[in-house]
């Protein structure tokens, strides 16, 4: 994975260093980590030998021993849930990875665990329903927002940390939200210093709302503007009326962009007016909404980065999703035919294998990327996967660099 962090670091001893230190911080957290495991299969068995009356106790104090949970070792990652419970399951990237692996429960107790194999570099989103209530992990303080609710999550020893997201928030751009302005609402982000002498490329974030919420989209340019990561952008954050209507091939949400928001922007904010100068981010459903409008105008957009996008609808005739069908015939040959000169970016998760509880998203990307090289040799495209699921946590990693690579 590309650190734009690591653009700070220009000595190579400055490097070395910092690549000793996460070294040696990984090491011992993860002899940590073994140390709690041992401790955890001891509770397991001695468990067992402790009277009823007393096994609460025993459980509560050897649990409180344990330093971090889940306890992650080097490919490994142990959950556990203590609680009164019939079942509980283990529900792994909800809405995006679709596992569901039912929990053991060590007999006589209300102590649940399971011990499951991640890539050394995965990070994912998880839940346990407990008697069919889904929860946040009760023992894990990481905790992430997104658009189905609130998820657990936990990082393997290899993932690498975006140094970004564990700085203060800064806050050196301005949003100003327009709700009246024009047929749908939205928000423009304007950078640090922004003046009309200058002009600016624009980025348009299609599902805007939910990147400013859970994205954490203005927090990550104010970042990389401030740091001198990128050059100072107009952020265009498109808010959604109903995301599976205006995402399924939507002509009025189109037009919106294309000629509404496109000629409101001309008149009111200094944008560079060319097509080489605009970009597109979008995710899931909004990716398909995105290569149509760019099909139709190819004249408009230069790129378009696609986090966890809805690649596979593009080449099949007939879409059923949830109780909408839309027939679709041809819409993949029409992108060939008019992306010769946009760039794409594709960023997936290798667990995106059943999102929406049924579309494998990972294959998608895969068929759709190998299509594109197949057919438009001329087409300027990246696929990037990474060992994670389908969640705002991955598109808020790559954002800034998914910029950088659409904008150079």
């Amino acid at each position: 994975m590309y650190m734009f962090d690591f653009i700070f670091i220009t000595n190579n001893y400055k490097k070395f260093f910092l690549i000793l230190f996460i070294f040696c911080i990984t090491s011992f957290s993860l002899l940590f980590s073994v140390d709690d495991r041992s401790r955890f299969y001891s509770l397991i068995h001695d468990v067992s030998n402790v009277t009823d009356i007393n096994k609460e106790k025993y459980i509560k104090s050897e649990l409180d021993k344990i330093s971090l949970f889940p306890i992650v070792t080097k490919n490994t990652a142990l959950f556990v849930y203590y609680g009164d419970a019939k079942i509980v399951v283990f529900s792994g990237q909800p809405g995006g990875w679709g596992v569901r692996e039912k929990m053991n429960r060590v007999k006589n107790t209300n102590l649940f665990y399971i011990e499951l194999q991640f890539e050394k570099d995965a990070s994912l989103d998880y839940q346990f329903i407990v008697d069919g209530k889904k929860i946040t992990d009760p023992f894990n303080s990481q905790i992430r927002k997104n658009n189905i609710g609130k998820s657990s999550y936990f990082k393997m020893p290899e993932f690498l940390e975006y140094l970004s997201s564990s700085h203060d928030i800064i806050q050196s751009g301005t949003l100003v939200e327009h709700t009246k302005d024009c047929s749908r609402v939205f928000s423009v982000y304007l950078p640090k210093g922004y003046t009309r002498e200058l002009h600016y490329k624009t980025i348009f974030f299609i599902d805007g709302y939910q990147y400013l919420k859970y994205g954490n989209a203005r927090h990550l340019l104010d970042f990389a503007i401030e740091n001198n990561i990128m050059e100072p952008v107009i952020g265009v954050f498109i808010h959604s009326k109903n995301r599976k209507t205006d995402f399924l091939l939507n002509d009025e949400y189109s037009d919106f962009i294309t000629v509404e928001l496109i000629n409101f922007l001309r008149n009111n904010y200094s944008t560079i007016d060319n097509k080489n100068s605009r970009f597109i981010v979008a995710n899931d459903l909004g990716v398909y909404e995105s290569l149509y409008i760019v099909k139709n105008n190819p004249h408009l957009f230069s790129g378009i980065i696609s986090q966890g996008g809805a690649l596979a609808f593009t080449y099949q005739k007939k879409i059923k999703f949830e109780n909408i069908v839309i027939k679709n015939k041809s819409f993949f040959h029409e992108i060939v035919k008019n992306l010769n000169s946009t760039h794409l970016y594709l960023i997936c998760g290798v667990y995106e294998k059943k999102v929406h509880n049924k579309y494998n998203y990972y294959k998608g990307n895969k068929r759709f990327y190998d299509k594109i090289v197949k057919s438009s040799p001329e087409t300027i495209i990246q696929l990037k996967l990474f060992n994670q699921g389908h969640s705002w946590g991955l598109w808020s990693d790559t954002l800034i660099d998914s910029i950088l690579w659409i904008m150079n």
